[in-house]
């Protein structure tokens, strides 16, 4: 089988899909791609209820047909999910030819992508994937992983978190390098303080204490405008730029807890 399979995150708003296919596998993965914005087109000789009753409501295109070359000239995706090998076969070796992304459902070899098993809240999503060997398992994990790894309020803390992250792409941060800012987040993510706060008074007082402790953080003696001096240093070779950054951080939430 193919794989490793390198993880990325794709925009699908206003790109263009062919699904080939009409019954209820393909009617999820065109309910799945909708929600992000893509414009759908099905081509089956058969449709499901499901798959008319989206073209009824316009939010898919429909033509009842056999599948035909000409289907690929305009997608930039296509999803294949009939009970035809060779009509899959056939379609893979075109999208390869066209450089087109392919994906030949639950046949993990005529397949350029795959789609993991998704856990999202809000914006916080979480992919699970066993590189094709075994999607029912993936999805049996993300269940698990549903019930016990996602705190109350996880998206709504993340809204902070990434406030914070904007806090320190402008003033706060500058003379911070990418691994100190990112160390200084986790160090935040970690505290308990941010997350109460949350809860307690709402996402908004949540933001401004994470800001008011990145200030407090960054000026400390040794800050981030102070040149450095003996003591622990963040990964400075010879001639580079020394902060203790990772010193502040541990003196400070030392003094806070």
């Amino acid at each position: 089988m193919a794989g490793p399979y390198y993880p990325m995150m794709v925009d699908l708003h206003g790109r263009t899909a062919l699904i080939v296919g009409g019954g209820p596998i393909a009617a999820r993965k065109a309910e799945a791609i909708i929600k992000y914005g893509a414009r759908v087109t099905i081509v089956a000789i058969v449709a499901s209820d499901p798959v008319r009753a989206m073209a009824e409501r316009g939010e898919v295109t429909l033509h009842e047909r056999a599948f035909e070359d000409s289907d690929l000239d305009t997608p930039w995706m296509v999803f294949a999910a009939t009970n035809d090998r060779a009509v899959h076969e056939h379609i893979k070796e075109e999208c390869e030819r066209r450089r087109i992304w392919c994906n030949i459902v639950d046949v993990t070899d005529l397949c350029a992508f795959i789609v993991p098993s998704i856990i999202r809240r809000g914006e916080l999503m979480v992919t699970i994937s066993t590189d094709g060997m075994c999607p029912a398992y993936s999805k049996f994990q993300r269940k698990r992983m549903e019930q016990c790894c996602f705190f109350e309020g996880a998206e709504r803390f993340m809204h902070v978190i990434a406030a914070a992250r904007w806090e320190l792409k402008g003033p706060l941060g500058e003379g911070l390098d990418d691994e100190e800012k990112f160390e200084l987040l986790n160090s935040l993510i970690q505290q308990g303080e941010l997350h109460a706060t949350m809860e307690r008074d709402g996402v908004e007082a949540a933001k401004a204490l994470a800001k008011q402790r990145i200030e407090e953080i960054v000026r400390q003696p040794n800050g981030h405008n102070a040149p450095a001096t003996n003591g622990a240093c963040c990964g400075a070779g010879k001639g580079e730029r020394k902060t203790l950054l990772p010193g502040r951080l541990l003196r400070f939430f030392s003094r806070t807890k």
